[in-house]
């Protein structure tokens, strides 16, 4: 990997990577609002730091990124992504009965393949999907996902603990995890580029849901409830560094009575809470769907209502 000038602050990233993300062959400059620079708490000085630093050219009212701003999100790179696919869902019976959750098809397309299409669209080509309950009916769409490493495990009655996701915690760094029972709506909530360790919540002024209870950015716990709070979505993203350093402790909660149970997301914020930093990063109403019961299903796929 190159090594550049400096590593980039958030907000300088954040600019870098929104320009590379809405840029085209026919329109390279990005109109970017001022609204933009607002909501994502980045100044004047920060943007023109990039134009000193030539990562940035300014255009009238578009911004252009240049090719030494595209070296610079290198480093940034998302490696990969695992896909968590191993869970039986009883809320979702008789559907999920010989069905795992990803691979029901919503109005057409199975939920799993959505998925692969939105991380090939963000060019994150090595994928690990974690399977377990009724493991076999993957293989329908194993010959048509050739970069996809599909692992089998046992413990899939409990598929979120620290014991069930032992043999695949070496795949979690420069990762996104991805519930493989989720609608991903919005494609470019994937980005190609992260900037570090993050879980991903849905902003609401009010929910009975579990969301993560966050500070000044920094997410501090899970909670069921709360006001002005962030929705777990089921998304994460775990650095390099953050990534080998979970792996270390996830085997040390492995060894310790209570830790074997306890879902492995949870590890940062409870047992090893001082370990980690890990922020919240922000989604829309919408851009994510859950689906935990067959009313969830029915609202968007009619032709589950008579089944």
């Amino acid at each position: 990997m190159a090594i550049f000038e400096a590593k980039l602050n958030k907000g300088q990233f954040e600019l870098l990577n929104y320009l590379t993300m809405h840029a085209t062959k026919e329109r390279p400059g990005v109109e970017v609002k001022p609204e933009w620079f607002v909501e994502n708490q980045i100044s004047i000085d920060e943007l023109y730091s990039l134009v000193n630093k030539k990562m940035i050219e300014v255009h009238g009212n578009e911004i252009e990124l240049t090719k030494k701003g595209s070296q610079s999100l290198e480093p940034y790179k998302v490696k990969r992504a695992v896909i968590m696919a191993a869970s039986f869902d009883a809320n979702l019976i008789p559907i999920t009965v010989n069905t795992p959750k990803s691979m029901m098809k919503i109005n057409g397309k199975r939920i799993i393949e959505r998925t692969f299409e939105i991380l090939q669209k963000a060019e994150i080509e090595e994928i690990f999907v974690i399977t377990g309950y009724s493991s076999d009916v993957f293989d329908i769409i194993k010959p048509k996902y050739p970069n996809a490493t599909f692992i089998s495990i046992e413990r899939y009655s409990e598929a979120s603990t620290v014991a069930a996701v032992m043999p695949i915690k070496e795949f979690i760094k420069n990762a996104y995890v991805i519930d493989g029972g989720i609608l991903i709506n919005n494609p470019d909530i994937i980005r190609k580029y992260e900037f570090g360790t993050s879980y991903m919540g849905t902003y609401v002024e009010s929910t009975n849901k579990w969301c993560y209870d966050v500070e000044r950015g920094i997410v501090r716990g899970i909670k069921i409830g709360g006001d002005k709070a962030y929705e777990i979505t089921g998304i994460s993203f775990w650095s390099e560094e953050d990534g080998r350093n979970l792996s270390a402790c996830l085997t040390k909660a492995n060894n310790m009575a209570d830790g074997r149970k306890t879902d492995w997301e949870e590890i940062p914020l409870t047992l090893f809470k001082d370990d980690f930093t890990v922020s919240i990063r922000q989604c829309a109403i919408g851009d994510v769907t859950e689906l935990n019961s067959i009313a969830d299903i029915v609202k968007i796929d009619a032709s589950y209502k008579s089944r």
